[in-house]
């Protein structure tokens, strides 16, 4: 791209933003860069972020408030730091409020195929948890489509939940109670960085967010 393209800067998205290779490379290029969410060095170039860590848990405050207990959540790609980032804050949160019963673990890789593998895991269980917390929203989608093949209802037996408030939180039903992450806004503020005459500061500039509560999250059942 930088050959072909005579490309003057980059705004690098997760998990590009941090891949090792293309840092150093861009670096020895002496080609500007901005960094969207990055993990690794985040003060390595400028960037821009939200607190993933404080959203997660703010969803976790949701679902406790709500009276449920009993928990899981899906994990996305070890590559995506922000993943990683959203499972700590959720169950650190849930740690915290005094959850006393292990969180579920599985593996939903940020995508639709992957909530719906993920969801089935968690469901086979003898005990199910009556909210999952999925760590996007294609993944949480997915989970949905696993409670129905499980005869479980969402939100009455199993509250789903996710993190983006991207389209697809409108294109399920019931529709997905999420965290909203400003990505358009994000993609602007990086642009922005990018495009300063004067080189910007290598710091990283976070973006507020909020949950959005809809209608696949309710009180747990009694029992």
């Amino acid at each position: 791209m930088v050959r072909n393209s005579r490309c003057d800067g980059f705004v690098l998205t997760p998990p590009l933003t941090d891949n090792q290779i293309i840092l150093d490379f861009l670096d020895r290029a002496g080609i500007r860069y901005v960094r969207i969410a990055p993990d690794i060095q985040p003060d390595r170039a400028p960037g821009v972020c939200i607190d993933d860590a404080a959203g997660a848990a703010a969803m976790a405050r949701h679902l406790w408030e709500l009276g449920h207990r009993r928990y899981a959540v899906v994990r996305g790609p070890v590559t995506h730091g922000a993943a990683a980032r959203r499972v700590a804050g959720f169950i650190n949160e849930l740690q915290r409020l005094g959850l006393e019963e292990p969180v579920i673990e599985g593996d939903g890789g940020f995508s639709f195929e992957g909530g719906i593998v993920a969801g089935g895991e968690i469901l086979a269980r003898d005990r199910r948890p009556t909210a999952i917390f999925a760590g996007n929203d294609d993944s949480a989608a997915g989970v949905m489509v696993a409670c129905s093949q499980a005869g479980a209802r969402v939100p009455q037996d199993v509250s789903v939940c996710g993190f983006d408030d991207s389209w697809i939180a409108r294109s399920v039903w019931p529709y997905l109670t999420t965290v909203y992450q400003p990505i358009e806004e994000m993609g602007r503020a990086a642009t922005a960085l990018l495009l300063r005459r004067e080189e910007p500061e290598s710091v990283l500039h976070q973006l507020d967010f909020h949950v959005v509560i809809r209608d696949s999250t309710a009180p747990p059942q009694a029992g």
